[in-house]
């Protein structure tokens, strides 16, 4: 099951979204988490669905994490959920139990409903996939990477590759016993720093521009996607980058790039450069100013210790490396 190219997407999804209407304010596009709708005129829905199809443990926590950080860099609290289970074949009843556990718990947590979905084991998969549709309220029309203007610059919240640590520490341990018992206990306890509701909150109140979720393909990936959603070009350097020096070591052990590592748990997040120092006064050492939007091709430009950069599409996530599959269709 492969990625579809950026050109698929546009010719296949994107313009292919059925009945549109008036309501409909912000549809599906390349680096938009969520959907828009307008209600009323001070009511309006954000919805958004994500799929978690490269984890073994933690499906449930991930996947309830993972989709509710797509309405939270809106600006806005998650309130309900509606999920749908398919289960490998053979699934156990403890497996099962530990997936719908995971989900309910975390759910509590975040004060997320689940008001829905659906359960089955499919005959012919090989690793349980968990798919959650959120659901989440503003008074206000929520802003949109479109709006991101030349001179803006990119700030990052909490550390990249966060989720691709957790994962590969409780997924892969194998991988790494090089490390002591401390090492893989910390990587494994990264799965609570996954959701970035309250921080995204924050930010939101302190009149940041726009922000996005880093998931797949990383801080590179999730910057890419803001250069071409806004059509500009961003500049980045790496050396800005906010990353654990853990992460850093279990990436060099495992010739993985941690930029292109899942990243959910950060926040990319815009705006003018005053309003940026001050976010930076207020997080106290949460946040780092890692690049600027300038004119010119929709594209990000990333200084590097080899030199520069260039991506145009979002890069295949480094976690794939570890597995036998494929990326995810998303």
């Amino acid at each position: 099951m492969a990625k579809l190219t950026l050109d698929m997407l546009k010719k296949y999804v994107f313009p292919r979204h059925g009945a549109y209407t008036d309501e409909v304010l912000k549809g599906p596009g390349i680096g938009e988490d969520a959907a828009v709708v307008r209600i009323t005129k001070k009511l309006y829905m954000i919805t958004h669905t994500d799929p978690i199809t490269a984890a073994k443990k933690n499906l449930g926590k991930l996947a309830m994490y993972v989709s509710s950080n797509d309405i939270a860099v809106k600006g806005v609290r998650p309130k309900y959920a509606l999920i749908t289970l398919l289960l490998k074949k053979n699934s156990t009843e403890d497996e099962i139990n530990s997936i719908t556990a995971q989900l309910d718990e975390t759910a509590k947590n975040l004060g997320i409903s689940i008001v829905g979905g659906h359960t089955e084991i499919v005959e012919n998969l090989d690793m349980s996939i968990a798919v959650v549709t959120q659901i989440g309220f503003s008074s206000k029309k929520p802003s949109s990477i479109s709006e991101i203007k030349p001179g803006d610059v990119l700030i990052q919240v909490n550390e990249a590759a966060i989720e691709g640590t957790a994962v590969i520490a409780n997924d892969y341990p194998e991988l790494i016993v090089q490390f002591d018992e401390g090492a893989l206990e910390l990587a494994m306890s990264y799965i609570d720093k996954i959701s970035i509701i309250n921080d995204a909150l924050k930010l939101n109140s302190l009149g940041v521009k726009v922000m996005h979720d880093p998931t797949e393909g990383g801080i590179i990936g999730g910057a890419v996607e803001m250069a071409l959603a806004s059509k500009l070009k961003l500049k980045v350097d790496e050396e800005k980058v906010l990353i654990t020096p853990l992460s850093r070591s279990i990436c060099d052990h495992l010739n993985l790039d941690p930029l292109k590592l899942l990243s959910s748990g950060a926040i990319l997040a815009t705006a003018k450069p005053k309003k940026a120092e001050r976010v930076l006064e207020v997080l106290n050492g949460k946040a780092s100013i890692i690049g600027e939007f300038v004119k010119g091709e929709p594209s990000l430009q990333i200084k590097r210790a080899n030199g520069i950069e260039v991506y145009r599409e979002p890069p295949q996530d480094e976690i794939y490396k570890l597995t036998k599959k494929t990326e995810p269709s998303f």
